[in-house]
């Protein structure tokens, strides 16, 4: 009885949303992987009214069939704190890694030297027009890999690309980063015009040493620049941490249909329909990382939507 609601739910709701434009594409890899259950980078209708239904009896705590804020909360909560644990774990993992690569002598200590060379390095790896400048002028540098040369087939390198985007929509905790020109620019454009000039990057960096550098001998050990890096790391964590757990009660709020303060499981799966229809862009009744919705397709489709709607006026 049940799968009849929820299919004529479905169809009743594919109208109105099938011409609705579909999430980003971070979005999208975020939603399959959350009701993905067996991993195959691919949600089928079945699998997610399932996954739906396992969630709704997680968050009941009481088992009275009924959900409320402070039920639907704590759920939410507790797996948000299990992704920052395991996430934050992962960045002080790959600091240690940081500070050994910066640690050109193997002495457990980083001189300034070792670390303004650093410094130098990203710097010039930016500045592609070697002008001493950072800006939209420089193209994007080529990734430049220190493990041994392997050619790659374009499928592999797609497929490499791909899983770093993925793996990026998919953390909840994100660092400013040097890693991209944006994040150059945000981090030591210090007088706000749009470029980087290697004095302006330096001078942004020895500060960064002389903070992280606690009993001032002009030397960081791996102790000094972990409390530094997890001070910024838990500063963002709390910050995204609270703006995340307030959009809690809005959620619950537009799930609880009638307003009652409490949710029965179809209030909760009639926003799955409406989601999943939503990022089902081609209405094949699952969807993949790799979800398309080729214009001429879907104008077809609306046209096809429009058509039915109007027979069945009549």
């Amino acid at each position: 009885m049940k799968k009849s609601v929820f299919t004529l739910c479905a169809a009743s709701l594919m109208t109105s949303f099938i011409a609705t434009a579909g999430p980003t594409k971070d979005y999208n890899y975020v939603w399959v992987d959350t009701w993905d259950t067996d991993s195959n980078q691919q949600v089928t209708i079945e699998e997610f009214f399932a996954a739906r239904k396992a969630r709704f009896n997680e968050t009941d705590e009481n088992g009275d069939g009924l959900v409320d804020l402070d039920e639907y909360r704590n759920e939410y909560e507790n797996r948000l704190d299990a992704k920052i644990t395991s996430e934050r774990a992962q960045s002080v993992k790959q600091t240690k890694m940081r500070f050994n690569a910066m640690d050109k002598n193997d002495d457990n200590i980083m001189s300034k030297e070792e670390y303004m060379a650093v410094a130098k390095r990203g710097f010039d790896y930016y500045d592609s027009d070697k002008n001493g400048m950072i800006t939209d002028e420089d193209k994007a540098p080529k990734y430049r890999s220190r493990k041994a040369k392997k050619e790659l087939s374009e499928q592999e390198i797609a497929h490499n690309k791909l899983k770093r985007k993925i793996a990026s929509a998919k953390r909840v905790v994100h660092m400013p980063s040097t890693h991209n020109k944006k994040g150059m620019l945000s981090l030591y454009d210090a007088n706000d015009n749009g470029a980087i000039a290697w004095q302006e990057y330096a001078a942004v960096r020895e500060e960064m040493f002389s903070r992280t550098d606690e009993n001032g001998d002009n030397q960081l050990n791996f102790d000094e620049y972990l409390a530094e890096f997890e001070n910024r790391l838990d500063t963002q964590i709390n910050k995204i941490r609270t703006r995340m757990v307030e959009r809690t009660d809005k959620r619950f709020d537009v799930l609880d249909v009638d307003n009652n303060d409490q949710m029965t499981f179809e209030e909760f799966q009639l926003s799955g329909v409406r989601t999943f229809l939503r990022y089902d862009l081609d209405k094949d009744g699952s969807v993949t990382f790799y979800e398309e919705a080729p214009e001429k397709s879907l104008e077809t489709a609306v046209k096809m939507a429009a058509k039915k709607s109007k027979e069945n006026k009549y």
